[in-house]
């Protein structure tokens, strides 16, 4: 009882500026960061080849939140230019962040949403993985999108929904090709009774990639699904699913019945598990995801075996520990408005220094269809004045094929990759917090281009303080080695000192 008592009073002060009034309609806060790291080998080169190197980036960008009586708007973007001293490598400007736009055009009826998004990945998926302060082993992946839709209650049990996602995702910088620009469309129409005790509904979709090299389809998905539910308990639903699927690549083409179960439990509202399991043309697909939250701590998993491609699954989000969402999901009872809390967990994430994500797999470029295998677990404990975070992620990407064994891709390529990070912060002071970070990482590929492994270890060691309301600065020392066997072994020792700040 003390324990809760203590933390309901250091959340409530530390959200007691934005609780004491209505929140904005608009909020606009723009922000400029600096960060100097001196690195003794900045290109991750082979033990005995390395080359020092001081490392200025600098940044600048602005967080939005928006909110009209129709419109919503949502997001962080920016831009952070490298720059290198000693001119080891090339200076670049990179863009990075997420902007979001929800929009009602006709009352009860017709929206719209649209996104921008724009991250970094590993050109080589066997070299050191490496953050924002070095260009070394970064494309950029920048996607845009559009999507209006119907949505509409019928009844009180019964829904309607039509939507059309349109997405264009791009790649630049070093080592990047045209060939995996893509185009992806998504459809949807599906109506809805809910059980009581007795539901159904019913759902049309198709998934196309395309990309721009291209003459056909990279994959093609239409499908047809028909479920029946059943609650069987005010908290448990169980439902059985038949339909037809037909998927299409390279000029070719598998029609198939599927079928399977899916199941949903609710026994409060701070646990949810849902689970889809199907027999489909490519084997047993799969879709699942389990979340609890309370107000110490929250954790989710997520588990999947689907068709994708690289250009679908971009800037989906769930593949790794998202800091961010489930410290947002601890504050849900206690801070009931949305944009209240994004904006105390934004502050809480400043003032500790905390890591908005512990890490994901690297997006897969590709041109190909594919089937994926993933599972993601993280969770976040919060104490008075420690958190405690723990990320597991293993995802297999493989070349689709049938349940014949007739491939759908052009080769058998196949990629593995398993990780685990465990970040612990400690507020020291008021004002002052020490991050500890460890982060494990290792890739199996055997595509046509590349076969081989590594494994990558990172340690890090940050103290953040805050020097005013709105200014944090932090200084470090990180340690980083990877042994792979086409990169070679390398490793980094590296200090870093950097300041932030909103205006």
């Amino acid at each position: 009882m003390l324990r809760a008592t203590v933390l309901a009073a250091a959340l409530a002060a530390a959200g007691q500026a934005h609780a004491q009034a209505t929140p904005p309609a608009f909020l606009l806060e723009p922000y400029v960061s600096a960060t100097l790291t001196a690195t003794d080998n900045s290109s991750f080169e082979q033990r005995g080849n390395a080359s020092s190197d001081t490392i200025l980036t600098t940044g600048a960008g602005f967080s939005v939140r928006a909110r009209g009586a129709h419109t919503r708007i949502d997001g962080r973007f920016g831009f952070d230019a490298t720059h290198y001293l000693q001119n080891t490598r090339e200076d670049r400007v990179l863009p990075n962040g997420a902007l979001g736009l929800n929009s009602e055009l006709v009352d009860n009826w017709v929206y719209v949403d649209a996104s921008l998004l724009s991250q970094q990945t590993s050109r080589d998926l066997l070299a050191a993985r490496t953050d924002n302060t070095t260009t070394f082993n970064r494309i950029t992946l920048t996607r845009y999108q559009v999507a209006p839709y119907v949505e509409r209650d019928l009844s009180p049990t019964m829904k309607l929904q039509a939507r059309t996602d349109q997405s264009w995702t791009r790649s630049s910088g070093e080592g990047a090709t045209s060939e995996t620009d893509a185009h992806v469309q998504r459809h949807l129409v599906r109506i809805e009774d809910k059980p009581h005790p007795l539901g159904w509904s019913a759902e049309f979709s198709r998934d196309d990639t395309r990309y721009r090299d291209q003459d056909e389809s990279a994959l093609v998905e239409d499908t047809l699904r028909v479920t029946g539910s059943y609650l069987i308990a005010e908290q448990f639903q169980l439902g059985a699913v038949v339909g037809s699927e037909r998927i299409t690549t390279l000029d070719q083409r598998e029609r198939s019945t599927l079928y399977g179960l899916d199941a949903a439990w609710r026994p409060d509202p701070r646990t949810d598990l849902s689970t889809r399991v199907e027999r489909r043309s490519f084997g047993t697909g799969w879709e699942g995801r389990f979340a609890h939250r309370t107000p110490f701590y929250a954790f989710n998993i997520g588990f999947s075996r689907q068709p994708t491609t690289y250009a679908q699954t971009l800037g989906t989000g769930g593949r790794g520990g998202n800091i961010a969402q489930l410290l947002d999901a601890m504050l849900t009872t206690r801070y009931p408005d949305p944009n209240e809390r994004a904006r105390l967990v934004a502050d809480l994430i400043a003032r500790q220094g905390l890591p908005a994500s512990l890490g994901e797999p690297l997006s897969i470029v590709s041109s190909g269809a594919q089937l994926s295998r993933a599972i993601n677990a993280s969770v976040v404990f919060n104490g008075t004045r420690h958190t405690l975070s723990f990320s597991f992620f293993s995802e297999n990407i493989e070349a689709l094929q049938l349940d014949d064994d007739s491939v759908l891709a052009p080769s058998r390529d196949r990629t593995k990759q398993r990780g685990l990070a465990a970040e612990f912060n400690r507020r020291l002071t008021p004002l002052t917090s020490l991050a500890l970070l460890a982060r494990f990482a290792r890739t199996e590929t055997q595509t046509v281009v590349q076969q081989g492994d590594s494994r990558e270890k990172q340690f890090s060691a940050t103290i953040s303080t805050t020097l005013g309301p709105s200014t944090t600065a932090s200084a470090g020392l990180r340690r980083q080695s990877i042994k792979s066997t086409t990169a070679g072994d390398a490793d980094e020792t590296a200090l870093v000192a950097g300041i932030h700040h909103r205006f």
